[in-house]
């Protein structure tokens, strides 16, 4: 007789399998929606045996609507997942995208796909960086010691065969464990090669700490009390916007300030001062002294702070994103030092037409300009000395970033004819103001004219303004880190990140 096959009994799939054991129909197969793992026969006894071995444990607690919840987040997740896949193979090889159809999610092939990926994606990076003359590192806090650190960096270097003599210049968060001056891993890196090495400080993270440098403690200390006693407690904080809704109000609530977050203290800042009418009389119905309010001086400080962090913080946000070149970084800063010179000889003569909030206080009260010109001097003379390291290279930065303006006179040697004959040229000056500087600097190595111009640019354009990388690389892990990912190994977890990143 003739071999009886599972697809001969055309058997179907029951609906109400899914809400039973967590399974779908996805493709003409039957997947387990927690572990996407195929299950081969379509019969109830093969399904519930891989629920009840599995799964079961966990799961039996849930309420019928915790359960329906639940299936239709992970029906969703598998639909986009496919419907993506497809999409792609029709855009690109539509004579495959039955294979896809048939290809199992299960977290198995899942893994051994993003190891494919990887292990991919690593060949051509080693490629990639062997063709590099030149490489720059960029590294964040870390609770590993220095030495941890440079052994780890060390194998980084080997595995990726990186040439060390290549590095030109390395940035850090400015954490202990990176600047020591004996075991830190900028001493022992610089040890371990023969040439000169700049390194410097990620210029968010400078910018952040002269910020800290406006002396004006006790009003913040006032404020973070008021808006944690607003937002703290459960009932107050209800009762706080039910109040605004009552009266109206533009607004809806407080804004929590947190160190940790760079830019909270501009938006705590100025959604305080927006508020201040209702938080007042939302504070003395809870028999709250906020006396300060009224203080004139306190005012004028918490109009003037509210307006110099509101600079500091479109400041910061220039410095952050991605593919920002060190020149244009150091450009930014250049800039508000310059403004701040302006606001305090401005100040000292009783303009304050660039502070907003300053200047409708000054309708109504007087002001102490010569002691917020102080402030901006004290925050000038901060700027001033953090980013003293790239003074040294200040010339190179500027030579890079506009080498048409730039005075043949006061360049290098090594750099003035090639400047006169650069200058000379109007079509490359068109292509200069119409494409970004990579582009135009790959242009300009392409004539075989400008060889010390193009080797500046080689050095300058890989060189790190920011650790900004690496906090998404860590923002990336945390993402991916979660409480039902448990059981990811490191391996997995760097090829991860290498795909995400």
């Amino acid at each position: 007789t003739k071999k009886r096959k599972i697809a001969d009994e055309k058997r179907k799939f029951q609906v109400h399998w899914t809400d039973k054991y967590f399974v779908a129909e996805v493709f003409d197969s039957i997947l387990c929606l927690i572990c996407r793992e195929k299950i081969a026969v379509c019969k109830e006894y093969n399904i519930k045996r891989h629920y009840d071995s599995k799964h079961e444990s966990k799961y039996k607690r849930l309420t019928k609507e915790e359960r329906k919840t639940k299936i239709k987040k992970l029906i969703k997740g598998i639909k986009l997942i496919r419907e993506c896949i497809i999409i792609a193979f029709n855009e690109y090889c539509p004579e495959k995208v039955n294979l896809v159809k048939e290809t199992s999610l299960s977290h198995q092939t899942i893994g051994r796909r993003i190891d494919d990926l990887s292990e991919d994606i690593e060949g051509k990076l080693k490629e990639r960086l062997s063709a590099c003359v030149h490489y720059s590192l960029a590294l964040d806090e870390s609770t590993d010691q220095g030495k941890d650190i440079f052994e780890h960096v060390n194998l980084a270097l080997e595995n990726f065969n990186v040439d060390r003599t290549k590095i030109n210049s390395i940035t850090t968060d400015g954490a202990p464990a990176l600047i020591g001056k004996n075991n830190g891993f900028i001493a022992l890196f610089k040890q371990s090669v023969d040439h000169e090495i700049l390194t410097y400080h990620c210029l968010i993270h400078q910018e952040q700490l002269c910020a800290q440098k406006l002396n004006m403690k006790h009003l913040m200390t006032d404020i973070v009390k008021v808006v944690n006693s607003i937002r703290s407690r459960g009932l107050n904080h209800r009762q706080f916007k039910a109040y605004l809704e009552e009266v109206g109000s533009e607004y809806e609530d407080v804004v929590y300030f947190s160190k940790v977050r760079w830019l909270s203290r501009a938006a705590t800042l100025k959604k305080f001062k927006l508020l201040l009418p209702e938080i007042k009389q939302f504070m003395e119905t809870k028999k709250q002294n906020v006396n300060f309010i009224e203080n004139e001086e306190w005012l004028n400080d918490l109009a003037f702070l509210v307006d110099i962090t509101e600079m500091l913080a479109q400041l910061n946000l220039h410095l952050q994103g991605k593919g920002q070149l060190c020149s244009s970084m150091f450009e930014r800063i250049s800039s508000f030092t310059r403004k701040l010179k302006l606001f305090i000889a401005q100040l000292k003569a009783g303009d304050i037409v660039h502070f907003r909030s300053l200047s409708e206080r000054a309708q109504d009260c007087s002001v102490n300009y010569e002691k917020y010109a102080k402030l901006c001097e004290d925050l000038l003379q901060e700027f001033t000395d953090r980013f003293s390291d790239f003074k040294k290279i200040e010339i190179e930065l500027k030579l890079f970033s506009d080498p048409f303006s730039f005075q043949c006179d006061k360049a290098p040697p090594n750099f003035q004819l090639e400047l006169i004959e650069l200058q000379s040229r109007e079509s490359l000056k068109t292509y200069h103001s119409e494409h970004t500087l990579p582009l135009f600097y790959k242009e300009l190595h392409l004539c075989n004219e400008f060889n010390q111009l193009v080797k500046l640019s080689r050095k300058l354009l890989c060189m790190w303004g920011s650790t900004y990388c690496c906090e998404q690389v860590f923002s990336s892990m945390k993402n991916i880190k979660t409480a039902e990912r448990n059981r990811l190994t490191d391996k997995h977890l760097a090829n991860i990140l290498r795909i995400k990143t």
